[in-house]
């Protein structure tokens, strides 16, 4: 990591010691490293992988080498009763079964201890093992395989449950649900004039956007992100009176935001009518700071139920001149459960209509492995990840070395619009990470036009959309 805070991945191709290659090298020895790519002097060094402690962890925590719990186990064997099992862990957990099926006389075989044993420690993948077997068994008894197999596992579950539950979870207090919903039951429930949204990261993307008719931009921010872009894209907004709201990135460490802070200001002071949209909740006090009654929170809040829309509710209307006035709701939701959490707020809801979903957030700058990470958010070439199907998962840089993997296919609701509304959204929201200029504008005219008749044009561009690879979300399904 050099001085501005840029990482180089690479891989040490060789070592030597006085002149002599060796393998590796103790604590404190002097070494000559020999990697591929070029360090600067005084730049931070941190080893990422180390060869003998990955094999060792796969040696220790693959399947067959798995480490089991030791526990004791008594078997009871009477005729006309039913066989009884217990076991125990060396934590005082202990469990106790029995099956309903009573042992019966040896009619030619008796049923050996030895043959108990052998078949109770036939414990396959299971986290236990049996460190010590106790069998009391009547002379001339008949216990099948099948039955001891039934005794065994079902104790090993049991025991399971029970070391799960060390803590006693059971016994923690419920949320007061009623107290929670008390608020949103009398709320007086606001309805709000539809408005169109586009997230964009390029002044010409915001520019085919407003062209197109968009009530509102977000400008997707990043560490690095030029001032010069931001200030063009807030005057745009300012000369085609559009709401214009700052959007901050996923993840920001304390550290990470005091230098986000510090780029902003000179771009958002001064400026009217600006707001933030948060999206986590340590960015609350700096979004309060700058535009307390123009605050907006990011489906990152994963806002997926009455309980955690009330409590929001409750939690920000405490707060002395905060007004959260619009909220992005959780893409996992369906609109069934969109419509109940409607009925729940009078605050202005947010869905996403169209865009690459993100599907992971890594603290890792994954261009770093092909020696591109030095001011790797500015570069402007497309990177991604292939999957086994040939699906291309863009990867899009954050700042800070973090990076976003999207979504292979776009999320497409286009064609869907009118269902959305009636379940209670009144901003359709577009993120648009790589479109161009024209592209944007085409589908903010698609989200404007609803499901109205679309022209020979519209119906080729969502064919096209459609044709590259598309999903409708979790709308019409929900969370599995």
């Amino acid at each position: 990591i050099d001085k501005n805070g840029n990482t180089t991945g690479t891989t040490i191709s060789g070592i030597k010691t006085k002149g002599t290659a060796v393998k590796s090298v103790a604590a404190g020895q002097i070494a000559d490293i020999f990697i591929r790519e070029k360090i600067e002097i005084n730049s931070a060094v941190n080893k990422i992988i180390d060869r003998e402690l990955y094999e060792k962890a796969l040696t220790e925590y693959s399947y067959t080498n798995r480490k089991k719990i030791p526990v004791d186990c008594k078997l009871r064997i009477e005729v006309d009763n039913y066989p009884n099992i217990e076991i125990a862990d060396y934590e005082g957990n202990v469990v106790s079964c029995t099956v309903k099926e009573r042992v019966q006389l040896a009619q030619k075989v008796a049923t050996t201890k030895e043959k108990l044993i052998s078949q109770l420690n036939k414990t396959g993948d299971v986290p236990f093992y049996f460190k010590s077997i106790d069998v009391e068994i009547e002379d001339n008894c008949n216990v099948p395989a099948r039955v001891i197999n039934e005794l065994r596992r079902e104790a090993v579950h049991e025991l399971s449950i029970k070391r799960a539950n060390l803590n006693n979870r059971s016994n923690l207090s419920q949320i007061n649900t009623s107290i929670l919903d008390k608020y949103a039951d009398d709320c007086y429930i606001k309805h709000h004039s539809l408005e169109v949204v586009a997230s964009v990261r390029s002044l010409e993307c915001a520019k085919g956007a407003i062209h197109a008719g968009a009530d509102v931009v977000y400008i997707m921010y990043n560490w690095g992100f030029s001032n010069s872009t931001l200030r063009d894209i807030i005057e745009l907004c300012k000369a085609n009176e559009r709401k214009c709201y700052i959007l901050l990135p996923t993840i920001t460490k304390d550290s990470e935001l005091e230098l986000i802070e510090k780029e902003l200001r000179e771009a958002i002071i001064g400026w009217d009518n600006l707001g933030f949209v948060i999206s986590n909740i340590g960015q609350l006090n700096f979004a309060f700071k700058y535009t307390p009654n123009n605050i907006r929170l990011n489906y990152s809040f994963n806002i997926f139920n009455s309980i955690s829309m009330s409590a929001l509710n409750n939690y920000y209307a405490d707060l002395s001149q905060c007004n959260i006035n619009c909220i992005c709701l959780s893409p996992e939701l369906n609109t069934a459960q969109i419509k109940t959490l409607a009925q729940k707020t009078n605050i202005r809801l947010e869905g996403l209509i169209y865009g690459h979903i993100p599907v992971m957030t890594t603290d890792y700058c994954s261009l770093s492995l092909l020696g591109n990470c030095k001011g790797c958010n500015k570069h402007n070439k497309t990177y991604g990840l292939i999957d086994e199907k040939g699906k291309v998962f863009p990867i899009l840089q954050e700042g800070f070395c973090r990076s976003k993997i999207l979504n292979s296919d776009v999320l497409f609701l286009i064609e869907d619009i009118n269902n959305v509304i009636s379940a209670g959204i009144s901003s359709l929201r577009a993120d648009f990470y790589y479109e161009n200029e024209m592209e944007a504008y085409n589908i903010v005219k698609l989200i404007k036009s609803k499901n109205t008749n679309k022209t020979k044009e519209q119906q080729n561009i969502i064919h096209e959309i459609k044709g590259r690879g598309f999903t409708k979300g979790h709308y019409f399904r929900g969370v599995d």
